[in-house]
């Protein structure tokens, strides 16, 4: 999770619980049933919906916020699938190559609110969210590419 609290750790209980019930990964969502993005402008919303819709089309539609980074996973996740990427990439790569192996997931929402200290890495503006973006559409197409070979 981010540590400028725009992810609330009071969260952080009921991705526990979803480990309790079973799952091996419990993913914070913005992008599930009663999930929202209000700490974004809209153009960082807009740039992150396509980017998980086109991350869903591609790879698999189960999983609802590939770039979500607010995650709670069992060790024998990390013991299977060593984190690969850089930024937000590699959130997209571990939650598509732990569904791929079989892992069970839970996605759970929560309301990723504004920053309480600190400046996003992400983007200031839409060609920032572009240039940002490109490393996302490379690793989605990577690992299509992966999945299609794997066969």
């Amino acid at each position: 999770m981010d540590c400028d609290l725009s992810m609330p750790p009071e969260k952080w209980p009921e991705l526990a619980e979803a480990l309790a019930r079973g799952a091996d990964i419990a993913v914070g969502s913005r992008y599930v049933p009663g999930g929202q993005d209000v700490a974004h402008s809209f153009t960082g919303r807009t740039f992150s919906r396509v980017i998980n819709a086109t991350a869903g089309l591609i790879l698999d539609w189960s999983i609802k916020d590939y770039t979500s980074g607010f995650i709670l996973a069992r060790r024998q996740v990390f013991d299977h699938i060593q984190l690969r990427g850089d930024y937000g990439e590699y959130c997209i790569d571990l939650l598509y190559r732990a569904k791929r192996a079989g892992f069970v997931f839970e996605e759970l929402p929560y309301v990723c609110v504004p920053r309480e200290t600190g400046e996003s890495k992400t983007a200031a503006n839409a060609w920032g969210y572009v240039t940002r973006g490109i490393n996302y559409v490379k690793t989605v197409s990577r690992l299509r590419f992966l999945s299609q070979n794997s066969h």
